[in-house]
């Protein structure tokens, strides 16, 4: 059997008009009737409105649809568009058969970072309008991006470190959509959480979410002012085991319900130092417990270099004071601890005299959960008191 003939590339054909060559339902169709609705002027795009004199210009709405699409199919370099405009069959169809060059496909991305930036907020609500977003729960993460140059314009080592760039992303899980993001110079992810939940609330219009991250994200401070700010967070453990535990001072408050349904930071940690979980917060994921002063319990020394706290752990040897006092401390234990022996939540410093074996302390908590107690025959050393 003959192979297959093609048709010949001088006959004419009909129809003969770009539109019939680009799919009903094909993503160009969705930019070039999402650009079209856009106010670029009120948006800041330059040229937006274009002079009465001069040689004319590319419409502004002609090079985003370029970009837009540019972004969707993964082509960054301006050339690499420039060479889509006189081949590829899509670029055609949003562009009406333009081809502008490389330098104006440039110049328009360097003239309008910002306006650009608010035409990925303008899809976010227009996806949010439409239902796309599930708003149940907010991905978030980061990448490292490279940049792009010509060879006689490489930084070196130093400069580099200066100029890293860092993208955060933050992306609905029902719909995996992007919602927001961010570029920064930072080397890492500590301390984005709370920046970029508050930037995917603002941009979904919603008062609290639910967010997830992984442990790059695991900063206590960061994790606790997410809380405070309404945002859920669930932050794999870098450092915690089975749960991240925070100690704030009780305060008695009588809460009302519009201060348990309040957003606010001041009404949430009004909530929280009373011991009522606010309404914004998942329960699932954050609990709070009152602890009040409970019993009298006792740092027992190990050895020289090792004492046991109430709850089991280990303390390890700091310093010597002068006086023959010996310190012993350990942060591990105190950042990991479920009770409380001191009023802040900073490490316990555990000072013992030479010849004392225990030192008593007052606990805040369940006293169920202390295992070192004070033994019933311990006789306190004049002026001592518990810690």
């Amino acid at each position: 059997m003959p192979a297959k003939d093609g048709k010949s590339r001088k006959q004419i054909f009909l129809p003969n008009c770009i539109d019939d060559y680009v799919e009903p339902y094909s993503p160009v169709r969705v930019i070039d009737l999402f650009v079209d609705t856009l106010d670029l002027k009120a948006l800041g795009f330059k040229r937006a409105v274009p002079a009465s004199t001069g040689r004319p210009s590319y419409a502004p709405g002609d090079l985003l649809k370029l970009y837009i699409y540019g972004y969707m199919n993964k082509m960054r370099s301006s050339r690499r568009l420039m060479t889509e405009c006189r081949r590829n069959m899509e670029v055609m169809f949003l562009l009406n058969e333009l081809t502008p060059d490389f330098r104006t496909i440039s110049d328009f991305r360097k003239d309008n970072p910002e306006p650009i930036r608010e035409v990925f907020r303008e899809f976010t609500k227009f996806c949010s309008d439409h239902g796309l977003y599930k708003k149940e729960l907010i991905a978030i993460d980061g990448t490292k991006v490279r940049a792009q140059n010509a060879g006689d314009k490489c930084y070196n080592k130093d400069i580099l470190l200066k100029k890293l760039e860092r993208i955060e992303t933050a992306t609905d899980a029902g719909s995996h959509l992007i919602c927001e993001y961010e570029v920064t110079s930072g080397s890492n992810d500590l301390g984005n959480l709370t920046f970029m939940a508050e930037s995917a609330k603002t941009a979904l219009g919603e008062e609290s979410i639910a967010v997830v991250a992984d442990k790059g994200y695991d900063s206590r401070d960061d994790i606790l002012d997410a809380i405070m700010h309404g945002v859920t967070p669930d932050v794999a453990m870098k450092h915690d085991k089975d749960e991240r535990l925070y100690n704030l001072p009780y305060e008695y408050a009588d809460v009302t319900d519009a201060e348990k349904n309040s957003v606010e930071t001041g009404n949430i940690m009004k909530c929280l130092k009373a011991g009522v979980l606010p309404n914004c917060l998942d329960e699932r994921t954050v609990s709070v417990e009152v602890q009040r002063i409970a019993d009298i319990a006792c740092f027992t020394r190990i050895d020289e270099k090792q004492v046991r706290c109430p709850m089991g752990k280990t303390l390890r040897f700091v310093k010597r004071r002068r006086g023959r006092q010996t310190i012993f401390r350990s942060y591990e234990a105190c950042r990991t601890c479920d009770n409380r022996c001191k009023a802040s939540a900073n490490a316990k410093e555990v000072c013992f005299a030479d010849g004392v074996k225990h030192v008593p302390v007052r606990m805040y908590g369940d006293r169920r959960k202390t295992k070192n107690h004070l033994p019933s025959d311990y006789v306190p050393p004049p002026n001592s008191r518990a810690l």
